[in-house]
């Protein structure tokens, strides 16, 4: 299973403290500037066609309007470098990209845990700062979580790893939910045998589809709010260089190739940290889908 991703048209220039991350020259922005600045110039054409004015006056004009293609490419450049959400329309669903807090918003969250839904913080299983470990300390107790986990479904577990010394023993299938209200848990990381947590980049992708399967038998109708999966401590074991642009791009093919479909009004929102807002070009994910 391969994938190709493409990133066009960056720049790293600071206007006002803010890292300019589409180029002037950025292709997709050029057309868009043709197209407005074609249209006006075909309006204005046709009136002044029907105008009695000299050539030289009508060539004028027509300069004038040509002009009109500098400011309004400016203010379409502005706009591609503020963008903070936009709006993909993949298999007759909305797929919604923006950024906030995941546990602020509204209706189902998909939380990342590891492969073993592992909850003790013993021995530094798990980050105080990651979602993770951010949701564990929401309960006052992981009882109820500890025996929700022990009543999976056993054709999710994989192995029962009696040598695992920290942390629980059965391991489940990457891309395995339990759901729990209005959460979402995902088994999405392996963890090495120093509870390092990484991911091959075939199981990457294998654990997003099998997210969205399950996501889709469980969704209810109601939005689904997931996190840049794979930005935080997850390390992509044969790809270190991936960036988060590439991870979202691979997360909205993975979406697309595994024809979910999201009925009205229910939608996709994947919530991006506000910091990764100079790292992630909003624009050029809208372009190439």
């Amino acid at each position: 299973m391969g994938f190709a991703i493409h990133l066009n048209g960056r720049i790293q220039k600071r206007e006002e403290g803010t890292i300019m991350k589409v180029s002037m020259f950025d292709k997709g922005l050029l057309k868009k500037t043709y197209t407005i600045s074609f249209s006006l110039l075909t309006v204005v054409s046709v009136i002044i066609s029907f105008i009695d004015l000299s050539w030289q006056v009508k060539l004028i004009m027509l300069v004038g309007f040509l002009l009109l293609a500098i400011p309004i490419h400016y203010v379409l450049w502005k706009k591609a470098n503020g963008l903070k959400t936009i709006v993909l329309k993949i298999n007759n669903s909305e797929l919604e990209i923006g950024f906030g807090d995941l546990f602020t918003e509204g209706e189902n969250k998909v939380i990342p845990f590891n492969e073993y839904f592992d909850t003790s913080f013993e021995g530094n299983l798990i980050s105080d700062e990651s979602l993770h470990g951010k949701y564990l300390k929401r309960l006052n107790s992981t009882d109820t979580l500890d025996s929700e986990i022990e009543n999976i479904p056993s054709e999710k577990l994989v192995e029962d790893n009696v040598s695992r010394v920290i942390g629980k023993k059965k391991r489940y299938r990457l891309g395995t939910i339990l759901k729990r209200t209005n959460y979402f848990l995902l088994a999405f990381s392996h963890f090495d045998e120093n509870n390092m947590a990484y991911l091959a980049q075939n199981d990457y992708v294998a654990c997003l589809l099998n997210m969205w399967s399950e996501i889709d038998k469980i969704y209810n109708q109601k939005t689904v709010c997931i996190p840049l999966l794979g930005s935080g401590i997850t390390r992509i074991k044969d790809n270190t260089g991936i960036s988060d642009q590439e991870l979202l791009s691979i997360m909205i093919w993975s979406f697309r190739i595994s024809k979910v479909k999201f009925a009205y009004p229910s939608k996709v929102k994947i919530v991006l940290y506000a910091e990764k807002a100079d790292k992630i070009n909003l624009f050029k994910i809208k372009e190439n889908n």
